[in-house]
């Protein structure tokens, strides 16, 4: 047992020294600019297949969730003002732009030295044009396939295999960011622990959060008409935390497995370095 202590206050310095709170405060900046664009793009693309935004979003978020970002959804609806193309342009390179800075806090952490800015920029504008797309058609087949389950199996059984469907759901998505945020050649197994630790941090993050809102806080009291825009922030922050601090326990737990000279996705040898047990970088050898 105090093996297992150890190794987390060692994980916990070893995150400090990566300055995940600073990321997540620049990615929460970020996610700002790019929400309304995001939601303005996944409602066009939703409109395709007759659905609605805020179905699809029921998919991941609570309805308290929901309506914190509810201020965002309604000016997604404004977003276009009929500039057509060019708005459409514009809302998907800010919601790039999420992934872009997502991607260069993933190689901050991964001590990696990252590559022209053009060919992300490009890579990433690619990237969020099919996960919106792909996002569309997966939500328009899941909530088919959800009102078909609770119609055979009822209202009960439907939420459990939902519930179950949505942590197997979040942690592959999880999964497919860590991959994306690494810039070196990884497996499952190596992204696979973060990842969990992502959803469970998350998951359990937004429970407190909205029950410490509820119970003991007066937000909406102090803040009035902003209390949302505020604790929307506030949730978006620790999320991003979760997910920094995932990325960060995958590479404090390979730490061993990577070496300097290991070759990264662009076929370079300045792999990561292997890290002693504070936390710090080690030398080569």
């Amino acid at each position: 047992m105090g093996k297992f202590f150890t190794r987390i206050k060692e994980f916990i310095n070893f995150s400090s020294m990566k300055k995940t709170s600073t990321l997540a405060g620049a990615l929460v900046y970020f996610t700002v600019l790019g929400a309304v664009p995001t939601i303005f793009l996944i409602s066009a693309a939703l409109s395709l297949f007759g659905a609605e935004f805020n179905d699809a979003a029921r998919i991941f978020l609570s309805e308290k969730a929901l309506n914190l970002i509810s201020f965002a959804s309604v000016a997604a609806k404004k977003y276009g003002g009929g500039g057509g193309i060019i708005a459409a342009a514009v809302a998907l390179y800010s919601a790039a732009n999420v992934l872009y800075h997502l991607r260069r806090a993933g190689e901050m952490i991964y001590n990696f030295k990252p590559a022209k800015s053009f060919v992300l920029r490009a890579l990433t504008l690619l990237i969020m044009l099919i996960a919106i797309f792909a996002f569309a058609v997966f939500a328009f087949v899941y909530l088919t396939v959800q009102n078909y389950i609770q119609s055979v199996l009822g209202t009960a059984a439907g939420k459990i295999i939902n519930g179950a469907a949505f942590f197997i759901i979040s942690f592959l998505f999880v999964v497919a960011v860590n991959f994306y945020v690494c810039p070196f050649k990884t497996t499952f197994k190596e992204v696979a622990v973060g990842s969990a630790y992502t959803v469970i941090f998350s998951f359990v993050i937004t429970k407190v959060f909205f029950f410490y809102i509820e119970h003991f806080s007066n937000y909406y009291e102090v803040y009035g008409k902003i209390a949302s825009a505020f604790l929307a922030l506030t949730l978006t922050y620790l999320v991003m935390k979760g997910l920094l601090g995932g990325i960060s326990l995958n590479v404090f737990t390979a730490g061993r497995r990577f070496r300097y000279g290991r070759k990264n996705s662009h076929g370079r040898k300045d792999g990561i370095p292997a890290f002693n047990k504070s936390g710090s970088r080690a030398e080569k050898g």
